[in-house]
């Protein structure tokens, strides 16, 4: 929040051209358009910045949306071997979800971390006997 509050800054003292310790009120918002209005909708932005970056708007019949950032965040950390179990903390989810979801991108490294967890999972639930 302090990157964005500190570009709204440079956004106002660039349009005030003579204030340059111009700030937004307390009541003003941060992520908004440049004249300070509230953003209706990304949609525009997203398919700009799409645009911009020279990406297709969809892949495989699908659109992209917003959401899919989320989608190739998590493939990106799987890929370069973030541990599932932080990473589903981290995104709210499950190490099943991304097991189920990403589980294109995982490495071998990685499989086998996701298999040792569902295995402990499994192991806690078997019952114990005195003899074994």
């Amino acid at each position: 929040m302090k990157r964005l509050y500190d570009m709204r800054v440079e956004e106002l003292s660039e349009q005030a051209k003579t204030d340059t310790d111009r700030k937004p009120k307390p009541t003003d918002l941060v992520i908004c358009h440049p004249d300070g209005t509230a953003i209706q909708s990304m949609k525009k932005s997203f398919a700009s910045l799409l645009a911009y970056a020279q990406i297709p708007p969809s892949r495989d019949g699908m659109d992209r949306t917003i959401y899919s950032l989320r989608h190739f965040y998590a493939t990106q950390r799987l890929s370069h071997e973030t541990s599932p179990f932080l990473l589903a903390k981290q995104m709210g989810t499950s190490v099943e979800m991304l097991e189920k979801f990403y589980g294109q991108t995982v490495t071998s490294s990685l499989a086998a971390e996701i298999s040792k967890s569902k295995q402990k999972a499994a192991d806690q639930t078997e019952k114990s006997y005195p003899f074994e």
